[in-house]
């Protein structure tokens, strides 16, 4: 898999105009990978929030019903895949402004390691799923470093990983999280993970 490694600056909170998304091929495939195992054919159905989006949301069949959340106004315009976007820094407030229950499936593409306080943006997570919608989780090693936690900077492949299942497991009321490396282990690229 070719991995695209231009950086959306905007998407982060950097000054700057719409750029392109790192890890947009390799990032594709492993959302629509993990959906295709899950038997939805790769596409997720009803309705689904990309949370800490930007330009692209990572999906090679785009739910019909995606609302974006991100930082970046210009660039969430820009995503051909939205059918609905939302301004919202999760950093400078956690409580997400959705109702209760409103979507079927969350996804967060390579940005969890951005969040300050992320024990509270998963329970909001939790509070606007409708009952037994997966949240998703996806990230690779690769970070902008003066964004990420020290913590997620210091930690290996598996502990990255730990990291967002503790993230589950201090929200509470979530199922135990699986972690799983959606790229073979001798794959050439960036691993790329689930949880």
């Amino acid at each position: 898999v070719a991995a695209d490694l231009r950086v959306s600056k905007g998407a982060f909170g950097w000054a700057g105009g719409t750029g392109v998304s790192f890890w947009v091929e390799p990032a594709e495939q492993l959302v629509s990978i993990y959906f295709v195992q899950g038997g939805t054919g790769g596409q997720l159905r009803g309705d689904v929030l990309d949370l800490m989006g930007s330009w692209v949301s990572h999906f090679r069949v785009a739910p019909a019903h995606l609302r974006v959340l991100g930082m970046n106004e210009d660039e969430l315009a820009a995503n051909p895949s939205a059918t609905a976007t939302i301004v919202h820094d999760l950093n400078a407030d956690p409580v997400l402004p959705l109702d209760d229950q409103a979507f079927d499936a969350v996804v967060c593409c390579v940005s969890v390691d951005y969040l300050l306080r992320p024990v509270e943006v998963f329970r909001e997570v939790r509070r606007v799923l409708r009952p037994r919608g997966p949240f998703v989780c996806t990230f690779s090693n690769r970070v902008f470093p003066t964004k990420a936690i020290r913590g997620w900077l210091a930690a290996s492949d598996d502990g990255r990983a730990e990291i967002v299942a503790t993230y589950f497991r201090a929200a509470g009321g979530w199922d135990e999280p699986t972690i799983q490396r959606r790229t073979p282990t001798n794959h050439r690229g960036d691993p790329l993970f689930a949880v």
